[in-house]
């Protein structure tokens, strides 16, 4: 009775029984695994989830340190999802997302893992696999799902999907450099067309996109203050990242920076002299190319 008030599962008593103790311990190790699948998986789409795949890299690393035979990680990532959603509805989405690992679960090996990332993002493991073979694979099952046919009423559609691959080769590599290399392969794959596979290594040869900061307070200090902290930004290898200050919008919109295709993000003041926040905002609203523009605009009122 101590035992079992103390958290035990069992207890054997000396002497022991050894086929009688074998079941019980077999018995008790089939309930674990039981309930770590349900705990890991994620029943939406039929695939595991992330706290699975930290488990299973992590194994994937200890197999390479005495193996020495690399393995791929491939970030996968439905095209135009949320276009599906918008005009069929989740329901459909929801079937799509589970045609799409049910698919992938008969095609890839049996030693091959699938996780759900989050929202219509998979990632696929693939042990003892080279870069190359994993780019020959990616393609072929890419290519063959986006030849499925949805229907929604009177209506049917295809999904395509793009990916981004990362050949890991080292044991020292954790599970977010990873996945950082192979979510920069998938932006590419995105930038040339969607519905391909890139790799990681080939990421490297497109031209990084300009990100231009913007921040506009009549508060000189306040200026030099988020200036130094949106330097200190790490925003990965996607952008090459631009900051300006002015001291209000006038000064803005007479500034040449701005008259560019780049996309802008922009700090901006709710209170100032000549031109309010709020006009500033307004104005952006009314541009042509209003939607190059992401705004955080700092509202605070009787000193809050």
């Amino acid at each position: 009775m101590q035992a079992f008030k103390l958290g035990a599962d069992d207890f054997f008593v000396k002497p022991l029984d050894m086929e009688e103790s074998l079941l019980q311990i077999g018995h008790h190790i089939e309930r674990k695994r039981m309930f770590n699948s349900f705990s890991m998986f994620d029943e939406l789409p039929g695939a595991y989830n992330r706290t699975y795949l930290k488990e299973i890299y992590s194994q994937q690393l200890s197999s390479y340190a005495r193996s020495k035979e690399s393995f791929c990680l491939a970030l996968l990532d439905l095209d135009l999802f949320k276009g599906i959603n918008d005009q069929y509805g989740h329901l459909m989405g929801d079937q799509v997302l589970q045609a799409f690992v049910e698919y992938m679960k008969r095609e890839i090996r049996p030693t091959d893992h699938i996780f759900r990332y989050g929202g219509e993002e998979f990632i696929l493991l693939l042990p003892k696999t080279n870069v190359k073979e994993a780019e020959t694979v990616l393609n072929r099952l890419l290519e063959s799902f986006s030849k499925k046919m949805f229907t929604h009423k009177k209506s049917s559609f295809y999904c395509s999907s793009s990916g981004g691959v990362v050949e890991v080769h080292n044991n020292e590599w954790l599970l977010n450099k990873a996945l950082h290399q192979a979510d920069e392969a998938l932006y590419v794959a995105k930038e040339l067309g969607r519905k391909k596979i890139v790799a990681s290594s080939q990421s490297k040869l497109v031209k990084r996109r300009t990100l231009r900061m913007a921040i506009i307070d009549d508060d000189s200090i306040i200026r030099t203050m988020l200036k130094e902290l949106l330097s200190k930004i790490d925003v990965g290898d996607r952008y090459e990242v631009k900051i300006e200050v002015f001291k209000d919008g006038i000064e803005f919109f007479e500034s040449e920076w701005i008259h560019s295709s780049d996309q802008y993000f922009v700090i901006l003041d709710g209170m100032m002299p000549k031109m309010d926040g709020l006009e500033v905002l307004q104005k952006l609203r009314q541009q042509k190319r209003h939607d190059q523009y992401t705004v955080i605009m700092l509202t605070s009122r009787n000193s809050e």
